[in-house]
């Protein structure tokens, strides 16, 4: 059977897992920073390139920033730790 979308995007992340999509957004601002060269140039496309990985990293940024400030991710747990409260 497939996963629904609410499935498939309401998996349980990892604090590493956020941290990562932080690093990410970071680059994909630094990455619309460095567009914009071409852009003061009057090129379109790199415009819309620029526009679009500001956009996509300040909101990957904003919400891991915040799960991560919430603390709404799970600590994985060990084999052991699970054999032991089995």
């Amino acid at each position: 059977m497939k996963p629904t979308l609410k499935e498939w995007f309401g998996k349980e992340v990892t604090q590493l897992t956020l941290t990562l999509r932080i690093g990410c957004a970071v680059y994909l601002i630094y990455l619309a920073w460095e567009l914009r060269g071409s852009v003061l140039a009057g090129d379109i496309p790199f415009l819309l390139a620029a526009l679009a990985f500001f956009v996509i990293g300040a909101a990957l940024g904003t919400h891991s920033l915040v799960k991560l400030i919430r603390r709404e991710y799970t600590v994985p747990s060990s084999p052991e730790e699970e054999e032991e409260t089995a």
